[in-house]
């Protein structure tokens, strides 16, 4: 970037604006799988929340690969590392917090080991907020629609609205 006479700030800001331009393209395709599909908890009344996420993602990790980038010397190689990396801390990391929500009740110091590591992995994790975020947004969906089913509205009008984008849904 030194070379080109463009001051890192202008580099840095263009390099990622352009990654983040790239990320867009597959980001709307997903996002138009879930409308054109229909699926029921990522799209409708949740679509705003689902785009948010998934725009949040992206706005989190690419800085976090730039990061990350300079360890490695063969472009390939980060490029795969980083990607087995990223599955791997993001599935380790949600299903270990999903397990411990479970059995949380069981055993009292699984709730503080899981109090800390739902405090902790937010802070270090993009890929742990994005795959809890997806799974709570779907939470709260189909316990909505259990509870409209049932009739167990607390307003008894058969109309329970839960935003997807409250606080803590999200």
């Amino acid at each position: 970037q030194l070379l080109t006479g463009v001051s890192p700030v202008m580099y840095w800001v263009s390099s990622y604006c352009w990654d983040l331009i790239n990320f867009l393209i597959p980001l709307l395709f997903i996002f138009a799988m879930f409308l054109i599909f229909q699926i029921d908890a990522y799209s409708g009344r949740n679509a705003p929340a689902i785009l948010l996420i998934l725009l949040s993602y992206g706005c989190c990790m690419t800085p976090l690969m730039y990061c990350v980038e300079p360890i490695f010397s063969v472009p390939s190689t980060a490029y795969v590392t980083l990607i087995v990396t990223n599955i791997f801390t993001g599935t380790v990391s949600l299903l270990s917090t999903t397990v411990l929500d479970l059995y949380q009740n069981e055993l009292p110091n699984l709730k503080v080991i899981n109090d800390i590591l739902k405090a902790l992995y937010p802070w270090l994790l993009p890929n742990y907020n994005l795959g809890r975020g997806l799974m709570q947004v779907a939470t709260n969906h189909y316990s909505v629609y259990a509870a409209e089913e049932f009739n167990l509205c607390p307003a008894g009008d058969g109309k329970c609205v839960t935003s997807p984008l409250e606080w803590n849904v999200a």
